[in-house]
């Protein structure tokens, strides 16, 4: 069988895995579980780098995982960035090239995601992207020992086509088309 993910690109600067390790309970439980995903070929994990004094910085990341390994898989798409880099449309493109990938190379029936009702950012990232919101779990996410209630939103490819066919993508979404490019 096809893995629905054929590279992976993985990168994050020593002194942040440490200070998570230190201030987040069960995170190096969690980059366990991450890198045995990636490994077999169940996730694609790109950096988001900034290029400042000389340097390349982490600042954010975005993530595909396979719910389902199938020839039309379920993936599920997550994704942070850092507040001062926020609001620039840097993640908006960064989903659609990723989307692409999901939908294009993967052959993706359906990518769903989630966000914390009061995460407003993400639910209209998400809502601008073509997600539609399509209910509430119920302390569905937990961080460290605090669960808490997330919406959960589905995309299906077709869904994703027709979009990309009528030019609905928004203008940012269409700029900046090297997603590897040092944004």
């Amino acid at each position: 069988m096809r893995q629905p993910f054929e590279f992976v690109v993985v990168g994050l600067e020593r002194v942040v895995v440490q200070e998570l390790l230190e201030r987040v309970p069960g995170f190096e439980l969690e980059l366990e579980h991450q890198n045995r995903a990636r490994l077999s070929g169940r996730q694609l994990r790109l950096g988001i780098w900034e290029r400042r004094d000389d340097a390349d910085h982490l600042i954010g990341f975005i993530m595909l995982t396979s719910t389902e390994q199938t020839a039309e898989p379920v993936l599920s798409l997550s994704y942070a960035l850092a507040e001062g880099h926020q609001g620039r449309g840097i993640m908006t493109r960064m989903c659609v090239h990723v989307l692409d990938y999901g939908f294009g190379t993967c052959h993706a029936r359906r990518v769903e995601l989630i966000a914390a009702p009061d995460n407003t950012r993400s639910i209209a990232l998400a809502e601008r992207l073509g997600f539609e919101r399509e209910g509430l779990l119920r302390e569905g996410a937990t961080t460290g020992e605090h669960t808490f209630d997330v919406f959960i939103f589905g995309l299906l490819a077709a869904q994703w086509t027709a979009r990309a066919e009528a030019g609905e993508c928004d203008k940012r979404c269409a700029e900046n088309t090297n997603v590897f490019e040092t944004v």
